[in-house]
């Protein structure tokens, strides 16, 4: 399946992204190459035992750019909030953000090395200012940089890295309201049965493969 990109519109905005997955991740790819990534490249070299989900295709890994941009006209942002993408892969989230919010800051934390190292490359190629990749460890107490906006995935196999970040966002929610994006089946299910705060106040969004949660 193919798609023609638009140079103009690398991310396109539609107003459901239901049944339409296959064409999001063809058009993913095309943007990927556009892009200058060198992701199946990447990942063909990761070491099974090494890596959070190694050896899985890009397309089955990596959330398409669609998915984001949809994501995110669902979440509201303002200028200045800071959007922080847990397990962020190769940062796709950052280009977004950088062509359609151009004023918010983008930290995107993975623990793989060469992903991070590819994602940074790509975000110094392209110019995005307001945009940092990080590689410490997501699941130790206090690890969590401050901001509005939270992606969260299924991270690992392990439901104890995903509890551990969830109990550092409770903690980080004392101090004020956070959006927290939850992409996958695993991540949603503990949000729902284990953290009722993120729905006590409002009410949350699902949708297809994500869900929009609000502390306040």
């Amino acid at each position: 399946m193919s798609w023609n990109v638009d140079p103009l519109d690398l991310f396109p905005l539609f107003e459901s992204i239901e049944g339409t997955y296959d064409l999001a991740k063809a058009h993913s790819a095309a943007v990927d190459r556009i892009l200058g990534f060198q992701i199946e490249e990447i990942e063909a070299r990761l070491s099974l035992t090494a890596a959070h989900w190694a050896g899985l295709s890009p397309s089955t890994l990596l959330t398409p750019y669609t998915e984001f941009r949809f994501a995110l006209s669902k979440v509201c942002l303002n200028p200045g909030d800071h959007v922080v993408e847990l397990g962020s892969g190769y940062s796709r989230l950052a280009h977004v953000l950088g062509a359609h919010e151009p004023d918010i800051f983008y930290s995107g934390i993975e623990c793989v090395l060469p992903r991070a190292h590819e994602a940074q490359r790509i975000i110094v190629a392209r110019g995005l200012k307001k945009a940092e990749v990080m590689t410490h460890d997501l699941f130790s107490k206090g690890s969590l940089p401050d901001a509005n906006v939270y992606f969260l995935y299924d991270l690992s196999s392990n439901l104890k890295d995903t509890r551990a970040i969830l109990e550092q966002l409770k903690e980080r929610a004392r101090k004020g309201a956070i959006t927290l994006v939850g992409r996958g089946k695993a991540s949603r299910t503990q949000i729902e049965r284990e953290h009722p705060w993120l729905s006590a106040v409002v009410d949350p969004e699902h949708f297809g493969n994500f869900s929009v949660y609000r502390s306040g």
